[in-house]
């Protein structure tokens, strides 16, 4: 799920019916306004009016231009990347990085941003600080 705050709409996936769907939020309940097909969704990210999605175990990364129409060539989904694995969760740091779970092969890619092409995508893991990974293992004998 990804928030629109300012817009007051959330963006969630449904990776059976193959939809990336905008809630309203200023309903109660939650009123579904658009949907998008993407193939096997699942995991949404936001940034400058567009939406990122990843496929589940199809290893995609499809673009959503969320200022368009849904259903017009503009608000089409496209595929921006491929061959991510099972690119489950989706996540942008706001600068140049663009970051893809595959929970099948226990990994994490990355890639620059908004560059991103299919290959662009490499092995990630995070940096562990000395400090971080003991207080991770005092965490876990708590």
């Amino acid at each position: 799920m990804a928030l629109d705050l300012p817009g007051n709409k959330a963006y969630v996936t449904d990776v059976e019916k193959g939809k990336l769907i905008e809630l309203d939020l200023n309903s109660a309940p939650a009123a579904e306004k658009r949907t998008w097909n993407v193939p096997r969704a699942a995991g949404v990210a936001l940034t400058g009016g567009k939406a990122y999605v990843g496929q589940y175990d199809l290893g995609g990364l499809y673009e959503v231009d969320l200022t368009a129409d849904a259903g017009t060539p503009k608000g089409t989904p496209k595929a921006v990347a491929t061959n991510l694995g099972n690119s489950v969760r989706v996540a942008l740091d706001g600068t140049v990085n663009a970051y893809v779970a595959d929970s099948a092969g226990a990994s994490c890619m990355r890639s620059p941003w908004p560059t991103a092409r299919p290959g662009a995508f490499s092995a990630w893991r995070p940096r562990v600080s000395a400090r971080s990974a003991a207080s991770d293992s005092t965490a876990s004998r708590a």
